[in-house]
C-alpha cells in the first residue's frame, strides 16, 4: 500500500464501516466498529454484558444509581444502598448528623432488620461495644 491512503476497514459486529478517530483535529487510526456499534460496551442493553442495573461495590458498600441525580457526573449519581433501606424502613430521610450502622458489621448485608439510624458521634461507641463482645465470645470458648 501507499503511504497516505486510508485502508477500509469493517466493523466487528457487522459489514458497515468502522469509526475513524481523531485527536486535535489528526486522524489517528480506526475504531473496531462503525457509527451503530460505536460505545457498545458503556450502554444498556443486548449488547452489553456488563451492565449491572447501576449497582457499584466499593469499600465493602453497595452503591445504588439514584435517578434523581442523573444529571450530576461520577460517582456523585449514586447512592448507598443501605442509606437507601434504612430510610424507607424509618420513612425519614437520615439527616447529615446520622449514619446508618450495620449491627452485625459486614458492609453489604443490606437487611432492613440489619439496619439502623445512629448520632455520628455514638457510632464509635457501638463499634467498640461490638468488638468487646466479639472478644468476651472468643474468651468464654477458651474458659469452657
Amino acid at each position: 500500500m501507499k503511504k497516505g491512503i486510508r485502508q477500509k476497514r469493517k466493523c466487528i459486529f457487522c459489514e458497515g464501516q468502522v469509526v475513524e478517530y481523531y485527536y486535535g483535529g489528526r486522524f489517528k487510526g480506526y475504531l473496531k466498529t462503525c457509527l451503530k456499534h460505536n460505545g457498545y460496551g458503556m450502554r444498556k442493553g443486548v449488547l452489553n454484558h456488563n451492565w449491572k442495573g447501576g449497582r457499584v461495590k466499593r469499600q465493602g458498600y453497595i452503591y445504588l444509581l439514584d435517578e434523581k441525580k442523573k444529571k450530576k457526573k461520577g460517582f456523585s449519581r449514586y447512592i448507598a444502598e443501605h442509606t437507601k433501606i434504612a430510610q424507607e424502613k424509618y420513612n425519614r430521610k437520615v439527616k447529615s448528623d446520622e449514619l446508618v450502622h450495620h449491627l452485625n458489621g459486614i458492609r453489604d448485608d443490606n437487611r432492613p432488620e440489619n439496619l439502623v439510624i445512629i448520632k455520628r458521634k455514638g457510632h464509635e461507641t457501638w463499634t467498640y461495644i461490638k468488638g468487646l463482645q466479639a472478644r468476651i465470645r472468643e474468651l468464654e470458648k477458651l474458659c469452657h
